[in-house]
């Protein structure tokens, strides 16, 4: 088991908009800590969305049908790690858990996964370019 944690500062998203950031991160473990709060900027409401594929990124409608290999974007809803989180003006989005919740990377192959997690941040009001620090942790059994 190899213990993770690793803070990523100043993490940029427009206030009025839907922004995901690709962090570094292991392709498979157990996530048990996630703190995302601003450091910039007049203080906000937001809510944080964690997903295990870059899928999410372009939610646009596409071809492909029911073809898995096809060029299509799935329902956002079959990546999404955790519920939604929220935090008000001022607070921090947090979730704590010592048991973890699994995390596996959907993007890559089985001997070149992607080593990525994608964190959503919609900002629903306000003006301007603002900031957030992101602590993420867990464990994993490999690389």
């Amino acid at each position: 088991m190899k213990v993770y944690e690793r803070i990523y500062q100043d993490q940029r998203a427009g206030a009025g908009d839907r922004t995901v950031w690709t962090l570094p991160f292991f392709y498979e473990g157990m996530i048990q800590k996630v703190v995302v709060k601003q450091a910039s900027g007049a203080p906000v409401a937001f809510s944080i969305d964690i997903y295990n594929s870059k899928n999410v990124i372009d939610r646009s409608t596409s071809s492909g049908g029911g073809d898995p290999d096809g060029d299509y974007v799935p329902d956002p809803e079959m990546y999404r790690v955790f519920d939604t989180m929220q935090a008000s003006a001022g607070e921090v989005a947090r979730f704590l858990d010592n048991n973890g919740r699994g995390y596996r990377n959907m993007d890559g192959s089985q001997s070149l996964p992607d080593r990525k997690i994608y964190i959503e941040i919609t900002i629903p009001s306000g003006s301007g370019d603002l900031g957030f620090d992101v602590c993420l942790g867990g464990w994993t059994d490999v690389g």
